[in-house]
């Protein structure tokens, strides 16, 4: 396989893993399913077939706190060195407002711009685009008919890789999220990778700003490597930035998240 159609299937591996966040029923043995598939199959729609949820979407609960009632991922591990944090506070957009509705951003070559997500990004040296737009488009529209209707609505934006440092971005938002906040989003995510791979999350969440603005981040080392979801709440969407890197490569981050600027 070429590199290219590897960071095509770690995008499906992640978006797959966040596409059953808000299916309260979605069976272990589906999900686990699901992203072991994502690891070996070649046909984009085998893996949305495998990602579909068979029931409607639960409620969200709570967001789960440690006993000193500070907010955690599912748990309460120790904390772990990140590339950038930023203040509890900072959660104000830079630049012009953002829309209120979502719109899909603008995808070339060589940049890509969303007035809603608040980014412009250039591609920087060493990277290049995984996906044309319309790949992009091809893949919403896969993604659009396999959701169940008003549950699910998972919006695929762009992802960025470099092949020789094996580093990827991939942008998306996650719609019709309801009352679930960024915590109860990511403790989800982190369930949905511990029931399907060997994964070790850090259940500490911390803040990472991008493009000058505030994301809740938590980070998982699994065998192939780490990821990072940093997540921000706008409405009922979920903003997702998801960052795959090898592991030990956490100073090479900033080279391409420097990249996305405010809108």
């Amino acid at each position: 396989m070429d590199k290219n159609g590897f960071y095509k299937k770690i995008l499906l591996i992640a978006l797959t893993a966040a596409m059953c966040v808000s299916v309260s029923s979605c069976k272990q043995e589906e999900k686990k399913s699901a992203l072991r598939e994502a690891s070996n199959s070649e046909e984009q729609s085998e893996l949305l077939e495998q990602a579909k949820a068979q029931s409607e979407a639960g409620g969200a609960s709570p967001s789960p706190t440690d006993e000193s009632g500070n907010a955690v991922i599912g748990g309460a591990d120790g904390p772990t060195d990140v590339w950038v944090e930023g203040e509890s506070n900072a959660n104000e957009a830079s630049g012009e407002s953002a829309p209120a509705e979502y719109a899909p951003g603008t995808l070339t070559d060589t940049t890509y711009e969303s007035a809603y997500i608040g980014v412009r990004f250039t591609v920087p040296d060493g990277y290049s685009m995984v996906y044309t737009p319309d790949d992009i488009a091809h893949l919403n529209e896969q993604l659009a008919n396999d959701a169940n209707e008003g549950q699910r609505s998972m919006k695929y934006e762009m992802s960025v890789a470099n092949t020789d440092e094996n580093m990827q971005v991939i942008v998306s938002v996650d719609g019709d999220k309801g009352d679930y906040d960024e915590i109860t989003y990511l403790s989800n995510v982190a369930a949905n990778y511990e029931n399907a791979v060997n994964a070790e999350i850090n259940r500490t969440p911390f803040y990472a700003t991008i493009a000058g603005v505030q994301y809740t981040a938590m980070q998982i080392k699994t065998g192939q490597g780490d990821i990072l979801y940093c997540v921000r709440k706008n409405g009922s969407d979920m903003i997702t930035f998801i960052i795959s890197y090898p592991d030990g490569a956490d100073d090479k981050i900033g080279n391409v998240m420097n990249s996305f600027q405010p809108y």
